[in-house]
């Protein structure tokens, strides 16, 4: 099992069979086929059925389905909520310049 990681998503098991399917295929095949299989999220995981369950898309390809299951997964495929680094620096960092960490 190779799996893959995406945006938040461990794709695991479900990668493997995407790679190995046929295309065009849609949402509805998928869940026939593999809706038990999980993809795990930073904050839980969801069945390929729960993502994909409510959706009546065609896929040409697993890239496609990867990028749907992005989109569709919940919050809980998000890491830090509201993380960025591009936050103006904090009282005692330079602007502009390397920050040394003793």
């Amino acid at each position: 099992m190779t799996g893959r990681r995406e945006n938040g998503v461990e794709f695991g098991e479900f990668d493997d069979r995407l790679e190995g399917h046929s295309y065009p295929t849609t949402a509805g095949e998928l869940v026939a086929e593999y809706g038990e299989l999980v993809v795990s999220l930073v904050g839980g995981s969801e069945t390929v059925a729960e993502v994909l369950g409510p959706v009546d898309e065609e896929y040409t390809s697993a890239e496609d389905v990867r990028q749907s299951v992005c989109g569709l997964v919940g919050i809980d495929a998000v890491g830090r909520k509201r993380y960025t680094d591009r936050d103006p620096p904090t009282p005692g960092e330079q602007s502009g310049g390397p920050v040394e960490s003793f």
